[in-house]
């Protein structure tokens, strides 16, 4: 790692009898008094446009009210809010609260309780690492337990074990099918045939022809029918239809009834 020529020290390791692989870039600001808001806020910005660390710990140890004031002011409170960088506060001791707890993303009780919650050491890091591969371990060993009993079961099946039976249901399935269709159509055929006799029957009952056969007679005038004396005048030639034939007829009177 390479620190930011704005950033006074250099990067530190932890002590290695917790965390020797973290690496500590220190920036010393002021943290009471006259100046120390703007110290602090421009800190904050330097590390953001460092971009090269994970987390920043806004630290100090503990203090009147007056001297952690600092931590109240608002441009400290707005550089910690628009920071890219998750923050850590830890100002003062456990009692101690100021705006910047608040703000941050996180709250320590202690600048080394923000040091232990960054950087926990190796071997709880190795432990929980062995924790967890265990787990994945148990995990995958059951997960392949069940599929392989899965796996099993459809070996065990009637249809991996006799494909030919199912092929033959859905055979005899389709030919189900095929006959109830063929009866089907040839129900329907015979219901529209006898319809189809019934209105052909009726049409020849209701025919002219079947008419002049009961012995009725149609009257026609210049090849019109004629269906009331209006239509006729004395002296008009008209046709009168039999069933056998056709009379010519003329008109010598009219009776209105």
């Amino acid at each position: 790692m390479n620190p930011s020529p704005l950033l006074s020290g250099s990067p530190q390791s932890m002590p290695r009898r917790r965390s020797p692989s973290t690496e500590l870039i220190i920036k010393g600001v002021k943290v009471q008094g006259d100046g120390a808001a703007g110290e602090i806020a421009k800190a904050i910005e330097q590390f953001n446009d460092y971009a090269q660390v994970d987390v920043i710990i806004l630290g100090r140890g503990g203090g009147s009210l007056e001297d952690l004031w600092p931590f109240n002011e608002e441009q400290v409170a707005r550089a910690i809010y628009t920071s890219k960088i998750p923050v850590i506060s830890a100002v003062g001791h456990e009692i101690d609260f100021t705006i910047s707890d608040f703000v941050a993303d996180l709250r320590a009780a202690t600048p080394s309780a923000a040091a232990e919650l960054v950087a926990p050491a190796d071997d709880e890091l190795r432990e929980m690492l062995h924790k967890t591969a265990q787990k994945l371990g148990s995990l995958l060993i059951d997960k392949m337990g069940y599929y392989r009993a899965q796996l099993q079961g459809y070996l065990r099946a009637h249809a991996f074990r006799r494909p030919e039976n199912i092929l033959f249901q859905h055979v005899q399935r389709i030919d189900d099918l095929s006959h109830r269709l063929k009866l089907r159509a040839e129900n329907l055929l015979q219901i529209n045939s006898s319809m189809l006799d019934k209105f052909t029957s009726q049409l020849n009952t209701l025919h002219p022809d079947q008419v002049l056969q009961r012995g009725y007679s149609i009257t026609l005038k210049e090849g019109h029918i004629i269906s009331s004396v209006q239509m006729v005048a004395r002296g008009d030639e008209v046709a009168v239809k039999l069933k056998d034939g056709v009379m010519q007829n003329t008109v010598t009177g009219i009776n209105n009834e």
